[in-house]
């Protein structure tokens, strides 16, 4: 990394203890937090875990390393406090609705785990190490607190006032972001640093995920220029490229507009050899994907998509593996979901692809989008979903005659990603249609196809069974006995 990113002791040392830690649990005891329970998890037990006979499994001894297993050494990163303005001075002026921890908790808790699925705190604690010397780094941290606590109210169509009070933050934030990027501008150092850069980056995702189209190009031609006068993108530091390419992957969902940015060749050989030197390490399943490869059209796949649905299979049955246990994930995983996402969606301007074969790869990048990246609620989806719908015009008869297990692993993920959009009805009324040709009753058996593909049922809190509900309550033949699972 850069000299903008090296992180050095008396930097650490100016920040306060962290009261709590982003790394896994040494236990197997639920975090207080995770229960709802108010402990800031400085001390072994609280009065809950002592009654209880638990420890909590947030607590980490201060004299514990952070340092990660992995292929290659990972920089350590000091872990932001919950009261961020002891380290961030300059946010106390801020007028907001909303205390900025509970922003900030947002940001670290799910905008992180969108932005990089893999090593979400890793990545999470360099932002933050790069905001110490860049306190405006903050102020967006928090912008994309607000903007996803807003999008998470528009979807669940809930809490007009809690909605209300959301999105009056979110202007402020934003408006102050705006002011902030302009005098940066001004200045002749400013426009050559690569906190520059990652500060656009940040403001570009926002507008990307509001579907800005106007305000995502005005950005879009700034960060160009910006890498072209800094050295070129493969000056700056590994996580900043990456920033770089996911703000081209967010313009495409939100616009359906090509790549910006041509991809470094330096950028692929470091992912593709490091992902090869740790295929032993990964925990495969089987099933995942299966069906691209085993069914009767499956000749019909060409050659270069075939390609990243194979290492996509292998990608996403390590994705789950880490949600469902504490495995350890690598940050090259990141860069290697953003570079797979990126040639899905760059694949029509660089071979033709058939309306049945289009439809397999939009329904893997919603996949990738609602299900890994977590961005169901963004207004850049709907494009998306929208863009989907069309390619149904030519691709549904075929579907239905061909691939109806296909398809409706397609309509299914679809229906996740429409949620809170108007197309939701068309997908879930298509969806019933292909679950009656199926004859598919209960949700083993609607799990056992969706899990032919890219899907893995969640245990907790699991939109897909939701999903499900509603499309069984409308099916014609639905008489159970028993209720439904």
């Amino acid at each position: 990394m850069d000299s903008d990113s090296k992180v050095s002791v008396s930097k650490v040392k100016r920040t306060s203890k962290p009261k709590w830690d982003s790394s896994p649990p040494h236990t197997d005891a639920t975090p207080c937090r995770s229960r709802r329970i108010k402990c800031d998890e400085g001390k072994p037990e609280c009065n809950r875990c002592r009654t209880s006979g638990r420890v909590c499994a947030g607590y980490r001894p201060a004299d514990s390393s952070l340092v990660l297993k992995t292929l290659a050494p990972v920089p350590i990163y000091q872990s932001p406090p919950i009261d961020v303005a002891d380290a961030f001075p300059s946010l106390r002026s801020l007028v907001l609705h909303t205390s900025p921890d509970f922003y900030f908790h947002i940001y670290k808790y799910y905008v992180s785990k969108a932005a990089f699925p893999f090593s979400a705190s890793t990545m999470c604690n360099w932002l933050y190490q790069q905001a110490l010397d860049h306190p405006v780094l903050a102020e967006a941290v928090l912008l994309l607190g607000a903007l996803t606590r807003t999008a998470s109210l528009f979807s669940r169509r809930e809490g007009a006032r809690e909605l209300n009070r959301s999105i009056r933050d979110l202007l402020a934030l934003r408006a102050r972001m705006v002011q902030s990027l302009q005098k940066i501008l001004e200045s002749p150092f400013g426009v050559r640093s690569e906190s520059t850069i990652i500060l656009i980056t940040i403001v570009f995702c926002v507008e990307a995920a509001r579907a800005d189209a106007n305000a995502v190009e005005a950005h879009l031609t700034g960060l160009s220029r910006i890498i072209y006068e800094a050295g070129g993108l493969d000056s700056l530091s590994e996580p900043t490229i990456s920033l770089v390419y996911y703000c081209d992957l967010l313009r495409g969902l939100q616009s359906s507009a090509p790549p910006v940015f041509e991809v470094s060749s330096k950028w692929i050989n470091r992912i593709e050899s490091q992902a090869a030197a740790s295929k032993t390490n990964l925990i495969t399943r089987p099933s995942i994907g299966a069906r691209f490869f085993v069914s009767p059209w499956s000749q019909d796949i060409p050659p270069p998509l075939g390609t990243i649905l194979y290492s996509l299979c292998s990608l996403i049955s390590r994705f789950e593996d880490i949600e469902d246990s504490d495995h350890r994930s690598l940050p090259l995983e990141n860069d290697h979901l953003v570079l797979l996402a990126n040639r899905l969606h760059s694949l029509p301007r660089e071979i033709s692809l058939t309306p049945f074969q289009d439809a397999i790869r939009l329904g893997t990048l919603c996949y990738l989008t609602v299900r890994v990246m977590r961005f169901e609620g963004n207004p850049c989806i709907e494009n998306l979903i929208r863009t989907l719908r069309h390619n149904f015009e030519y691709s549904l008869p075929i579907l239905y005659s061909v691939a109806p297990d296909l398809l409706f692993w397609i309509l299914f993920v679809g229906g996740i990603a429409s949620q809170g959009f108007d197309c939701h009805i068309w997908c879930i009324e298509n969806l019933r249609n292909c679950t009656s040709q199926l004859g598919l009753r209960t949700w083993e058996d609607a799990s056992s196809i969706l899990e032919g593909y890219f899907f893995v049922a969640r245990l907790r809190n699991d939109p897909a069974k939701a999903l499900w509900n509603s499309v069984s309550d409308g099916l014609v033949f639905v008489k159970q006995e028993q209720p439904m699972l």
